[in-house]
Formats: structure tokens, sequence, C-alpha cells
């Protein structure tokens, strides 16, 4: 008992750490601090919908950017869905890391979701751009989660994948 007990802790450890260490590069910084996109769009995109998948084709897709502020997010966008995945700067690299927070924006009876950002930059909620039907008030499911290990371990498959 005393031996399963020590195994199960192990690989809980051991999880943990990998957890904290997993990152991969998905931008880098210009000389003047403007962000751009490193990992090619369509790669991306394929990690993307392996986790959450729409059906969208990936031409459809009118918006991949960094956010703008303090704090940086990669943010993705079609007119019914709308995800940003935190990102940190290493030097001149823009990384998505494992520990990060994913939003997801899902419109309720309108059309093409956008974030709303504090003044830190954070994400704190979205709402809807263009209304979609007549009726009830329209509104944005945002749901958050965290750790962000799945897209970083979805964008190194769809890396691999695409050499």
């Amino acid at each position: 008992m005393k031996a399963l007990l020590t195994l199960a802790l192990l690989v809980t450890v051991a999880t943990f750490c990998r957890a904290q260490d997993e990152y991969v590069i998905v931008g880098k910084v210009l000389p003047d601090g403007a962000a751009e996109l490193e990992i090619d769009r369509i790669v991306l995109l394929d990690a993307i919908e392996s986790l959450h998948p729409i059906t969208v084709p990936k031409t459809i897709w009118y918006k991949v950017r960094f956010s703008d502020g303090p704090r940086r997010y990669l943010v993705c966008e079609v007119d019914t869905f709308i995800i940003a995945f935190e990102c940190r700067q290493v030097g001149d690299n823009i990384i998505v890391h494992s520990q990060g927070i994913t939003h997801i924006g899902t419109p309720v009876r309108c059309m093409n979701p956008e974030f709303r950002f504090a003044d830190d930059g954070e994400i704190v909620g979205c709402g809807c751009g263009d209304k979609l039907y007549e009726g009830p008030p329209r509104s944005c499911n945002h749901s958050i989660s965290t750790p962000q290990l799945d897209i970083v371990e979805a964008i190194e498959k769809a890396l691999r994948q695409s050499r």
C-alpha cells in the first residue's frame, strides 16, 4: 500500500513539473514593440480545431492576432467563436505556456464576439459585435480554463505533422 501511494505521489509530482515547463514559441516582438505571428497560421488553426472543433474552413478565421497592452494573448476569431491563449514574453519570443489561462467567448443571438479588456490588458469578459436576431437580449458566454497544456501539446503535434 505504501509503495502504491509513493508511486502515485511521484506520478503526480512528475506531471506537475512537466506541466510547469511546457511552452511553445508562437510569436516575435518586433523592435517597435509590436508582435507578429512566428508560427504558420494554418498549423496554429489545426491545433486549435483539434481541441475545439468548429465547422468553419480555416480561410474563414478572419483574425489571428496578439492583443495589445501589458498582458499578451494570442486571439483567434471567427464570426461565431473567439478564443484567446495567455502568452508570456521571454526575450524577443512570445510563448504560449502551459500554466496560462485560455478564454473562450461564444455568442448567443449575435455574431462577432469580442473580448473586453481591463486597463492592465487582462480579459475580463466578452460581448457581441453584430446583432443577429431581433428579440431577447444578446449576450456572450465567457469561459476560462487553465492550465493550457492541451493547446501547447496540440501546437507541438501540429508543428511535427507539418514538417
